[in-house]
């Protein structure tokens, strides 16, 4: 089943009277037992949103379970989150914003926060809650009706296709209505911070459509839109649409895997050409390329091609080699080191591909491997 958003946010206000030239104070006590007695402070959302842009500090908790952040770079008005990390990964807190200089959270568990907060906050939080409350309890009930197929059934790969197609379903229609009460609450609250960033939890996830996140910023007020983290929504939609089917592929800047600088060029001799964005370690990415060599060893001779592009670190191109070498892979292999041409293009998950006929525009976008294949069964004729 698909990993679905945090629906229900915690965001939490954050009071001082310290003076504006003195760095932001994150402390408190934890119940909580975080490994290795480290707590981490990171941006809840991508660093291209932040003002003073990427936050990631730790901080000893000590035997009384109290912790103390003071990051240079932490600012007022923004969400932010903790974070347990171990050897098998991280656990995220609850979304909280800093609005001031200082403050203290209580935190009972990972996700269950307190902080000090002013009753206007109070006042918008409770009214926010409420409109969501619906949904939340719509998605808590799905989650649960899931829950009891996997124990009914002995295991998720025991239970049937024909209840995932269900669960999608009510998935679907529960995205549509939690989008259209995120765009009615800002109709009435075009000044909500809470609101714009719920939007940009929904966005980072693709559940809007280009269309639909211009239409939601435009609902914003004047303030919201004209601020660091507003001009920058607006330009990574810009930047999205350029990518969206219909448009023609802008040329990316790439070099070769010996990392000398080319032009990225397209065969319009191959009727079809699906551009990937990759790299070496994404799990993702590894499992499907033997799936690509089947498809492209079929339908090569056909008019269709693959072309990669390798987001890898420079550190980490040796094994990048390694796996093209393992993988005998045969198609064209480009270089966007450290992933920084992906990262202007707003593209932050891997592997994100782009299906493009030989006009050069995009025709589908993130296709999994048995929709390519069907779509070519479709659309390459035998004789080709």
């Amino acid at each position: 089943m698909k990993i679905l958003s945090q629906y229900s946010l915690l965001f939490l206000i954050l009071c001082s009277q310290n003076l504006s030239s003195q760095n932001n104070t994150v402390k408190g006590i934890t119940k909580y037992n975080f490994k290795h007695s480290k707590i981490y402070l990171a941006n809840a959302y991508q660093d291209r949103y932040y003002e003073k842009g990427k936050v990631l500090d730790s901080s000893t908790v000590d035997n009384n379970g109290n912790f103390e952040f003071k990051p240079a770079n932490l600012k007022a008005n923004y969400p932010y989150k903790f974070f347990d990390r171990d050897e098998n990964g991280y656990t995220s807190s609850s979304v909280f914003f800093v609005t001031s200089k200082d403050t203290n959270v209580h935190i009972y568990t990972i996700d269950s926060l307190s902080v000090n907060h002013n009753d206007k906050f109070l006042k918008e939080n409770k009214e926010y809650d409420l409109s969501f409350l619906p949904v939340k309890k719509r998605y808590n009930q799905l989650y649960k009706d899931a829950d009891e197929a996997v124990g009914k059934y002995g295991g998720m790969q025991n239970v049937p296709k024909e209840y995932f197609a269900s669960y999608d379903k009510q998935e679907k229609e529960i995205i549509a209505d939690e989008k259209k009460i995120l765009s009615d609450y800002i109709g009435t609250h075009p000044d909500s911070n809470i609101a714009f960033w719920k939007f940009v939890d929904l966005f980072e996830k693709n559940l809007f459509s280009i269309t639909e996140a211009e239409s939601i910023v435009n609902r914003f007020s004047k303030d919201i839109k004209q601020s660091f983290y507003g001009k920058e929504i607006s330009g990574e939609i810009r930047r999205k649409k350029i990518l969206s089917i219909g448009h023609t592929f802008p040329l990316p800047k790439v070099s070769g895997l010996d990392q000398k600088p080319v032009a990225f060029k397209l065969d319009n001799q191959k009727k079809y050409t699906l551009v990937e964005f990759w790299f070496s370690h994404c799990l993702p990415c590894r499992r499907d390329l033997p799936k690509y060599k089947e498809l492209y060893n079929k339908y090569n001779p056909k008019g269709f091609t693959i072309i990669n592009i390798a987001t890898d670190r420079k550190k980490d191109l040796p094994y990048l080699n390694k796996t093209i070498k393992d993988f005998e892979i045969p198609w064209t292999q480009y270089l966007d080191e450290n992933g920084e041409q992906a990262t202007r293009w707003g593209i932050n998950s891997y592997p994100t591909n782009f299906l493009l006929n030989n006009k050069n525009e995009i025709v589908l976008i993130n296709v999994s491997v048995d929709q390519l294949n069907n779509f070519l069964l479709k659309n390459v004729s035998k004789d080709e």
